[in-house]
């Protein structure tokens, strides 16, 4: 084991690393008009699962809404569809495609969907270019957030700089 003198710096490194698994998921509504008509109000219709990080999850469409102070708007949400009782956080956003444009991601933990109950107001989508053919589509981006770990690193090239020479 060797000591440092007097005078003498002495250096370290080390790094976190966040390990997460990113995917992302494309959902189609197609028949979008029937779906207005089949469920009724607070009814969901869910996405085939499908899998990011090791958890199965799934998009929660409400096409008549959820909540009454939704009752213009249709609902979407993503959920983990698994009966796993481990901890899991996620950050989601869901978007209209072929547009980028959507609201602020949203962070998840197990047993508590998360997502936009207002999500787009019912009348602008009937009148956009999103309802094609009486369809429209939407991708899910999600992120989850496995584990966050330290390791050494070696000092490198910044060793000169780091003793201000």
């Amino acid at each position: 084991m060797s000591s440092v003198g007097a005078g003498e710096l002495s250096m370290s490194a080390s790094t976190i690393v966040a390990d997460t698994a990113r995917g992302c998921h494309i959902l189609k509504i197609d028949g979008y008009s029937s779906t207005k008509v089949n469920p009724n109000n607070g009814e969901a219709i869910k996405s085939g699962p499908f899998t990011v990080g090791g958890h199965r999850w799934r998009i929660t469409y409400y096409p008549n809404c959820r909540t009454p102070d939704s009752a213009d708007y249709i609902p979407l949400y993503l959920e983990l569809d698994e009966k796993d009782t481990r901890r899991v956080k996620a950050k989601a956003q869901i978007t209209r495609q072929p547009s980028l444009k959507s609201a602020a991601a949203h962070t998840i933990t197990t047993g508590n969907g998360r997502g936009y109950p207002k999500f787009i107001k019912r009348e602008d989508l009937e009148k956009s270019e999103h309802l094609k053919d009486d369809a429209f589509t939407v991708r899910c981006d999600i992120v989850v957030f496995n584990e966050f770990s330290a390791e050494a690193t070696a000092v490198g090239n910044h060793e000169a700089s780091w003793r201000g020479a």
